[in-house]
């Protein structure tokens, strides 16, 4: 069941912070963030914050991680703090995420 990281809204924010664990070395809890309902050129970003306390876009392999009405959602696999950057939105829609520890 997927934890609500930011309330149902219409407006933009930010979602609450999120940690992706590490132990020995391995990925122990990859993350996958959506924003159930968003629609149109809406977006949610996820962000991953810095050693220095900033925010940038989470890019892998040339593309950021951008949550779309056609990409439903982002998997965050690197050890760290996320949070999901959602826009002003038509419908009310929340940012959620769900996690599965991997073998």
């Amino acid at each position: 069941m997927p934890t609500v990281l930011l309330a149902a809204a219409t407006g933009a924010g930010q979602s609450e912070e999120f940690s992706v664990g590490n132990a020995g070395g391995r990925v122990s809890m990859p993350a996958h963030f959506t924003c159930p309902g968003i629609a149109g050129s809406e977006t949610g970003t996820l962000q991953k914050k810095t050693a220095a306390g900033t925010w940038v876009t989470h890019v892998l392999p040339g593309d950021a991680h951008i949550i779309t009405a056609t990409n439903s959602g982002v998997v965050a696999y690197a050890p760290g703090i996320y949070r999901v950057d959602k826009s002003v939105t038509a419908a009310s829609v929340p940012v959620e995420v769900s996690t599965s520890h991997t073998p």
